[in-house]
């Protein structure tokens, strides 16, 4: 039996016009904590193992462990991070109950910077400067590729580059979520708007490249 477009609908219109305004409102109020040193390793050991993340391909793409964090909430969510040599890129993958849910990469510029996830990214507006990819990948390879083409064409439209300037990811996490605070709620009637971002922008922007998204955007 085909599945009627409403099971989608109708969801997402209760998330944008009850769940969102308050997640946007909360997002000031989010703080990454670092777990501790025995519960890090478990959790890099436990990912490496299964076979999600192969580790050799990790060292060869110049990728070192740096942590494993949690937003101190009681969904059992964490996410282990390494980051790369030389500049603020980074991997993140997140687990739920300790099991591979989605993994992300992120460049940060000096202004800005680029997500290239594997889920949809794209429920929320993004602020001037910052740029979101996703695609339905869960091959970190794939992901990573996708995320140097985004790189090389945002390096080649506007001459940005991944900083090498030493920033902790608890401070590189908190950038984000303060510039999307202060970026949505500075829209005109944003608190209206929620109702119908995570119908209409998953489609707008999910499996977009940052070359396609640029045509909609003035800030390349």
């Amino acid at each position: 039996m085909e599945v009627s477009w409403l099971w989608f609908v109708v969801p997402a219109l209760v998330m944008g016009c009850y769940v969102l305004p308050v997640l946007i409102l909360c997002l000031s109020g989010l703080k990454l904590h670092l777990h501790k040193e025995a519960a890090a390793v478990e959790l890099f050991r436990g990912l490496l193992s299964s076979g999600a993340i192969d580790p050799q391909w990790l060292r060869d793409s110049g990728f070192s462990p740096l942590g494993a964090y949690h937003l101190g909430d009681a969904t059992g969510r964490s996410s282990v991070v390494w980051k790369r040599t030389g500049e603020r890129t980074y991997l993140s993958v997140v687990l739920n109950g300790g099991e591979f849910s989605s993994l992300e990469f992120f460049s940060a510029f000096e202004s800005g910077g680029l997500s290239t996830g594997s889920r949809i990214l794209q429920v929320l507006p993004v602020a001037p400067g910052r740029w979101v990819q996703s695609f339905s990948l869960n091959d970190p390879r794939e992901v990573w590729k996708r995320h140097l083409q985004g790189l090389e064409y945002l390096r080649n439209a506007s001459g940005k580059e991944p900083s090498v300037s030493e920033v902790t990811i608890l401070d590189e996490f908190q950038s984000i979520l303060d510039d999307s605070f202060r970026y949505i709620t500075s829209l005109r009637f944003w608190y209206l708007r929620t109702a119908y971002w995570p119908i209409v922008r998953p489609c707008w922007q999910h499996g977009k490249t940052v070359s396609e998204q640029a045509a909609r955007r003035h800030d390349v």
